[in-house]
């Protein structure tokens, strides 16, 4: 820089290496620069995007990858950065046209392909989810974050031999994958396997304490087991970890009542309801609460249906984010 003070090349590179050491507001000075010496500087413009991103400024960030865009409109990882961002505000359309478009133009981009592949599984187009993850494993076999979403597509469409296939062989190419410990465990419990289902979900957290759903999926077994002590303890660190995981709540309400706190069972029903207003098992089980609270008299709690099986499998115990 100081032979070349006006070279945009320079000042990005210095963003990148800021970059790697976290020094956020280094880098966006940077990267602006960059684009303050070229204007048509879309690497920069992306990169600015993903420091916005990570300083929690989502709508400069959009801005900043749909500038990068209109400087190149073939830019496959502005594509793959605007359509994970807007995948992440709800926008599944939007996001969906960028992650394909990202995808055409760079087929071998094995990381726009496994975010297009979870738009689709988080859609319910659990073929093109299949699909796309295949052709992931396809390019790189071992490739850990794809094994584990294919097994969670193929847990959802009850093969559970396909998805224990599938995570374990994710846990050979990596035995530290608390996201495959926890799949792992969720298959387990489904096979009827609970003491080896707890041991992969423990050694989830061991691996991820802030693992939202394995302290959830815990929570379940526990209540799967009759030990309802256990179960309200991991509900609460789910709720902990994610204050909005509705399940959570309505699970929790349901192990607060077979523990006889009927009244704390109905508070948490109540958020279950301010969280999903058309939770209809919560609102059944409220009704039924407050007509007669106490434990004895009322009713057994109905549960809402988690998870769909193929017909004579088991209906109803864990679920997959």
């Amino acid at each position: 820089l100081e032979i070349t003070p006006n070279y945009a090349e320079a000042y990005h590179r210095i963003g990148m290496a800021h970059q790697k050491r976290g020094r956020l507001e280094a880098e966006l000075t940077a990267y602006n620069d960059a684009i303050r010496l070229q204007p048509d500087f879309a690497d920069a413009y992306v990169n600015l995007g993903a420091t916005l991103q990570q300083t929690r400024r989502p709508q400069d960030a959009r801005r900043a990858y749909e500038e990068a865009l209109k400087r190149d409109s073939e830019h496959a990882g502005a594509h793959h950065a605007l359509g994970l961002l807007l995948q992440e505000a709800g926008r599944l359309g939007p996001a969906s046209l960028h992650l394909r478009e990202a995808v055409r133009l760079s087929p071998r981009f094995t990381e726009a392909r496994q975010t297009l592949g979870d738009l689709l599984n988080a859609k319910g187009e659990l073929e093109a989810a299949i699909a796309e993850y295949t052709e992931v494993l396809r390019q790189d076999k071992r490739n850990v974050p794809a094994r584990c979403s294919l097994a969670s597509v193929f847990f959802k469409k009850g093969f559970l031999e396909d998805a224990l296939a599938q995570l374990q062989e994710a846990l050979r190419l990596n035995p530290r994958n608390a996201e495959a410990h926890h799949n792992l465990g969720a298959v387990l419990f489904l096979q009827g396997d609970p003491q080896h289902a707890i041991a992969e979900l423990r050694e989830a957290i061991q691996l991820d304490p802030a693992h939202a759903w394995a302290h959830f999926n815990l929570g379940v077994a526990y209540s799967q087991l009759g030990q309802f002590e256990e179960a309200v303890h991991y509900y609460q660190q789910a709720i902990q970890l994610d204050p909005q995981h509705v399940g959570a709540h309505f699970d929790m309400a349901n192990a607060l009542y077979h523990r006889g706190q009927a009244h704390d069972a109905m508070r948490q029903y109540r958020k279950t309801l301010a969280l999903d207003p058309h939770h209809k098992w919560a609102r059944f089980n409220l009704g039924g609460l407050s007509r007669r609270p106490d434990r004895g008299a009322a009713p057994q709690p109905q549960y809402q249906q988690t998870i769909h099986l193929p017909k004579g499998a088991a209906s109803r115990v864990f679920d997959m984010p």
